[in-house]
C-alpha cells in the first residue's frame, strides 16, 4: 500500500501519526479502528473495482492486441496467497500451461496476488516465472494489469480469491484450488464454488477448458455478481456523494464515472534472466 500511494502521488503516514491529526476526510474499505481516526468517514460504498473491470469490457479487442493474443484463446491463471492458493498447491500448473497448450491456439497469462509480490520482491517472482514467460506467459505485475487481462480472457483458472469472483463478470471459471476451512460460508466465492467446475490438474487440460466454455452461459455467474456488487456501476457516484456531504460542499455538476483500466504491460524478462547457472 505504501508502494502504491506513493505512486499516485500521496503522503504516506505512520498509523500513530495519521491518529493524531485532524483530516477533513477519511476514506475506509472497512469499519476497523476507525473510532481512532479525527474525521467525518466515508465507507466505500458497492465496488469500485468491479465497476472499472465492466467498464474494460466493451475494450476487450484492445487488449487482447496489447497482449498479443490474436486469435488464440486467453487462458488466465490467478491465484491468491497463502497454503491454500492455486499457485502453493499446484506449483506446476503454469509450466504445465505453457508448456502442454499448443501455443497456435492458446495463451496463457498469469495474476499474482499484490501479497506474494510484496512479501518476496518482484525480482524474486520474475525469477520463478522466467522460464514460463520466454515460453509464451503473459505475467502480469499487481496494480492494474490483472483487470485488463481479464477483460481479455476466454477462460479462467483461479481458486478461493477475490479475482476469481470478478472473473464472474464476463468468462466461464474453473477452480483449481478451493479450501473450504478458509471460505466464509455464504460469501461470494463459496457461491462461485458451488456452480464452476473444478479443474482437474493431471487430467489434459485443453479438453476441460473447451467443457467449461461450452457449458457457460452470460447468465450463469448471475448470482455471484449480485453479491459482488449490489450497485453496480454505481460505486464513484455514490462514494462521492457522501464525500462531499460530509465536507459540507457542493458536488461537482458532471456525473462521476468508471474508466476503463489501462492497457496491461506484461513483465519483460532480459535474456539469461532467471537461468540455472
Amino acid at each position: 500500500m505504501t508502494e502504491f500511494m506513493s505512486r499516485l502521488g500521496g503522503v504516506v503516514l505512520p498509523w500513530q501519526q495519521a491518529t493524531q491529526i485532524r483530516f477533513d476526510l477519511a476514506v475506509a474499505a472497512s469499519y476497523g479502528l476507525l473510532e481512532r481516526v479525527h474525521a467525518p468517514v466515508a465507507v466505500v460504498a458497492g465496488d469500485p473495482c468491479y465497476d472499472r473491470l465492466a467498464a474494460s469490457l466493451p475494450s476487450r479487442d484492445i487488449y487482447r492486441r496489447a497482449l498479443g493474443v490474436r486469435g488464440r484463446k486467453l487462458v488466465a491463471v490467478t491465484s491468491t496467497w497463502g497454503p491454500g492458493s492455486l499457485l502453493q498447491r499446484h506449483r506446476d500448473l503454469l509450466p504445465r500451461l505453457a508448456g502442454d497448450l499448443p501455443g497456435e491456439r492458446y495463451r496463457v497469462a498469469a495474476i499474482v496476488h499484490p501479497n506474494v509480490w510484496h512479501w518476496h520482491g518482484p525480482r524474486q517472482v520474475t525469477v520463478w516465472y522466467a522460464d514460463c514467460v520466454r515460453r509464451g506467459l503473459i505475467l502480469v505485475r499487481p496494480e492494474d494489469g490483472w483487470r485488463g487481462v481479464l477483460a481479455a480472457s476466454d477462460v479462467v483458472i483461479g481458486d478461493h480469491g477475490a479475482v476469481t469472483c470478478y472473473a464472474t463478470a464476463g468468462v466461464p471459471v474453473l477452480l483449481a484450488s478451493y479450501p473450504d476451512e478458509e471460505v466464509e460460508p455464504g460469501s461470494p466465492v463459496s457461491v462461485l464454488a458451488q456452480a464452476a467446475p473444478r479443474l482437474r490438474p493431471r487430467r489434459p487440460i485443453a479438453p476441460q477448458l473447451t467443457q467449461a466454455t461450452a457449458a457457460w452461459s452470460p447468465g450463469a455467474h448471475a448470482a455471484i455478481r449480485a453479491q459482488v456488487t449490489a450497485v453496480p456501476g454505481e460505486a464513484a457516484r455514490r462514494i462521492r456523494a457522501v464525500m462531499y456531504q460530509l465536507m459540507n460542499l457542493p458536488e461537482p455538476a458532471a456525473a462521476p464515472s468508471a474508466h476503463p483500466v489501462p492497457v496491461p504491460e506484461p513483465v519483460r524478462v532480459p535474456g539469461g534472466f532467471g537461468e540455472a547457472r
